[in-house]
């Protein structure tokens, strides 16, 4: 009977000691965001905004950063949010102004979480979260576009994982692949108004926003369609979106799939493809 209650001593032991590693595994800890290019320039405050510096590649920014791009159309900033890291070129453009690792071909990498900073752009880094469970990698991101347009590839999520975009008029939640998220600002009344534009290529997102009464919207967007919170019109994604969206995808060297509708000559859907960027 000792020897029992010995043994049996010896496995709760045991199992407290495994349940305590593993609520120790468990606790979220902080990923950061590592700059991979930098075409034209751009500047990054990690105070919000008080003071700023210049922003290069390999730049390594953490929760609370916020990046701003110049206004020259061909600038922009690309960023790997958490792990991940980016391939060699295929073939590398020469020119002014092309910071890391340039501006020219790129063979597709593995899936990460991957930000393109378009031109003109505000980007703030709110949240950068991962927590290891039984399930796997459980990723918390949290962006805040406060001006201007980014792309994004979005690697497949484990349960429970949370990709947000806050914008000053509501919040996207990602649920997946490829996006293109652009901010709109107008006057209206003499106020200044701002809008956003959410297509999704591949994968889905809620897009919530007010309306002009000042309620608070929903809108499911579904691959390969548009939203536009000007309007409250979905849409599907114009030949051109879609084409400017796989050609940034293909420059920055992600293989975030795109999916492609086949439309007959009387606008009757035939089928959807869902291809690689850059094919």
């Amino acid at each position: 009977m000792k020897m029992t209650r010995s043994w049996m001593s010896s496995l709760l032991v045991c199992g407290v000691t495994l349940a305590m590693a593993y609520n120790v595994s468990a606790q979220p800890t902080t990923r950061t965001a590592k700059v991979v290019r930098v075409v034209g320039t751009a500047r990054y405050s990690i105070n919000n905004g008080t003071d700023w510096m210049e922003l290069k590649s390999d730049t390594v920014l953490k929760e609370g950063s916020v990046i701003q791009t110049d206004q020259k159309e061909s600038s922009y900033v690309d960023l790997i949010l958490g792990e991940g890291r980016p391939v060699a070129l295929s073939t590398v453009a020469s020119g002014v102004g092309v910071s890391g690792l340039g501006a020219g071909s790129h063979r597709p990498m593995a899936e990460v979480d991957m930000v393109r900073v378009h031109q003109d752009t505000a980007l703030g880094i709110d949240k950068l979260a991962v927590t290891p469970t039984g399930m796997g990698t459980v990723t918390e991101t949290q962006l805040d576009l406060r001006k201007g347009h980014i792309t994004g590839n979005v690697k497949k999520m484990v349960a429970g994982s949370i990709y947000e975009i806050k914008y000053p008029k509501g919040v996207a939640g990602i649920r997946g692949s490829v996006y293109d998220m652009t901010l709109v600002e107008g006057i209206e009344n003499g106020q200044v108004t701002v809008n956003c534009i959410l297509n999704m290529s591949s994968g889905s997102a809620v897009l919530s926003f007010q309306n002009a009464a000042g309620q608070t919207i929903s809108q499911t967007v579904l691959p390969n369609f548009s939203f536009n919170t000007a309007t409250g019109t979905l849409l599907p994604i114009s030949d051109i979106v879609l084409q400017q969206i796989v050609a940034v995808l293909g420059s920055m060297g992600v293989s975030g799939p795109v999916t492609v509708t086949i439309i007959s000559g009387n606008q009757t859907t035939i089928e959807q493809v869902t291809t690689a960027s850059g094919h």
